[in-house]
C-alpha cells in the first residue's frame, strides 16, 4: 500500500491562487467604479465654473463668449 502524500501547505497555495484571482477583478472593478466618480466630479465641476462665469460676466455678450 502506498503512504498517503502529505497535504502539508496546501491550503496556503489555494488560498493564495483564491485571493489573486478574486482580487484582481475587485481592483479592476474599484478603479473603474473610481474613474466614474472622478468623472462626474469633473462635470459638476465644470458646471459650477460656467454658470459662476455667467453670473459674474459684467454684460450679456461677454456671458455667453
Amino acid at each position: 500500500m502506498r503512504r498517503a502524500r502529505s497535504e502539508r501547505g496546501s491550503a496556503l497555495v489555494e488560498f493564495t491562487w483564491l485571493c489573486l484571482l478574486l482580487l484582481v477583478p475587485m481592483v479592476y472593478l474599484l478603479l473603474a467604479a473610481m474613474d466614474v466618480q472622478r468623472a462626474s466630479y469633473a462635470a459638476t465641476a465644470a458646471s459650477r465654473a460656467a454658470g459662476r462665469a455667467y453670473v459674474l460676466a459684467p454684460d450679456t455678450a461677454s456671458a455667453r463668449a
